[in-house]
């Protein structure tokens, strides 16, 4: 928005994610300082960490997108554990607070992307690659479908483990 208006634009990272914390002053009487931790901040950071990989600005966890799936256009980018953690979660990125100000259909989209992901979990690599280039061409500045493209050709020459689960990171 800023960019249409002439201003200098501004890139920032930020990771979402729900639960308890701690928040508040810590420290002591010398030394006080205003901070939040837990598990939650831990994971939120991560997330926002975890951006860079996918050249994104805004990543939730399943927990948020649960939460805000009807208010705001999102999707699915993929399938992680993150640092520090054992269980999977899915991630998803945050367009924008109206689907409306999207130059592409981001319905047509998820459903090319889901199909393009659910066969990359299979390992069936030439219908992950046919559903992600359909992708493309909803989307031509996709920056997601070319991750999996390139994954599922490095897959096609090099297969993972038996027992994958199509689980990045």
């Amino acid at each position: 928005m800023w960019k249409q208006q002439g201003k200098p634009q501004l890139n920032t990272r930020i990771g979402i994610h729900t639960g308890e914390a701690i928040v508040g002053n810590l420290g002591s009487s010398e030394r006080l300082n205003y901070t939040a931790i837990g598990d939650t901040i831990n994971i939120a950071s991560r997330l926002e960490g975890i951006n860079k990989n996918y050249k994104t600005n805004i990543i939730v966890s399943e927990a948020v997108y649960e939460q805000i799936k009807h208010l705001f256009a999102l999707r699915l980018i993929d399938c992680v554990i993150v640092k520090g953690r054992t269980q999977t979660s899915l991630l998803y990125e945050l367009l924008s607070d109206d689907i409306r100000n999207l130059d592409f259909d981001l319905n047509l989209y998820r459903r090319h992307f889901e199909q393009g992901f659910t066969a990359y979990k299979q390992q069936q690599w030439d219908s992950a690659l046919a559903a992600f280039a359909d992708c493309l061409k909803i989307y031509p500045h996709d920056i997601i479908a070319p991750i999996f493209i390139a994954r599922c050709h490095s897959y096609q020459t090099t297969p993972p483990a038996p027992d994958w689960n199509g689980v990045s990171m």
